[in-house]
């Protein structure tokens, strides 16, 4: 799937946890790590319960109990939070002790466990239709992450615009979409594009952006971002990685401590 109809899409997708392979926006923008990387990410992040910023220490995580009819949506969901889960991990325990501290005090991680909905940070549903935004199906798309308030308000055109924080995300995917790659592609291939995309979309409900320079990381999709000037985006078949990176790790790190 390539980006073909960019300009259309910009204009939905100016939304900062959205399409999978969408385009950049004016809320998106570039910091340095002390490694000396450059990261894109979005100007705001996921708040928690008392509208504070997440410390990212228990990420609830809540998948459609409708979904164990589609094992193996479930699967690659559950397979796309233990992966998150593992690496995030790892990183909190590498910079612990980069920092100085003796323990994890970087505690990033995820839980699916039988998390009551409302409390929920990531919530995963799909739809066996296209997916559709404002009444409009885009058959092009995979998935789509929107950012919500505690209220339950969409926060797709604020995120868009502005730095502005989200209580949790809904990440839809489109089995329509799916059944479609898998006519041509086997049972294997299917499985590992689900699995990308699921592990992408939760990069967008943490802040992370697309970011075009690299197939090689989990949030590799179309960027109209400057930093990305000179790279052309395939679509999701070409992105290699189908966990997340030490780039995206980091740029999580740097975006919540």
């Amino acid at each position: 799937m390539k980006t073909t109809n960019k300009r259309l899409l910009s204009f939905l997708l100016t939304i900062p946890l959205i399409l999978f392979f969408a385009t950049s926006t004016s809320a998106e923008f570039v910091f340095t790590g002390d490694n000396g990387e450059k990261y894109i990410v979005f100007g705001g992040h996921m708040l928690d319960e008392l509208g504070n910023k997440h410390s990212l220490d228990n990420v609830n995580c809540y998948i459609d109990f409708s979904l164990n009819e589609n094992n193996d949506l479930w699967m690659v969901i559950s397979e796309a939070i233990d992966d998150w889960n593992w690496h995030l991990g790892i990183i909190s325990q590498r910079m612990s002790q980069q920092d100085g501290y003796t323990n994890d005090h970087y505690n990033f991680g995820m839980t699916c466990n039988e998390v009551v909905l409302s409390r929920s940070d990531i919530r995963f549903i799909y739809t066996e239709d296209y997916i559709r935004i404002n009444a409009v199906s885009y058959p092009e798309v995979y998935a789509v992450t929107e950012p919500f308030d505690a209220h339950g308000q969409s926060l797709i055109e604020q995120v868009a615009t502005s730095n502005t924080n989200w209580r949790y995300s809904v990440i839809t995917f489109s089995q329509k979409k799916f059944d479609n790659y898998a006519i041509d592609h086997t049972e294997a291939q299917t499985h590992l594009l689900m699995k990308k995309v699921a592990s992408h979309e939760i990069g967008h409900a943490l802040g992370l952006a697309h970011d075009s320079r690299d197939n090689g990381i989990i949030m590799y999709g179309g960027s109209d971002h400057p930093i990305c000037d000179g790279y052309t985006y395939e679509g999701p078949e070409h992105m290699t990685a189908s966990v997340p990176t030490l780039h995206d790790l980091m740029a999580v790190y740097y975006l919540y401590t």
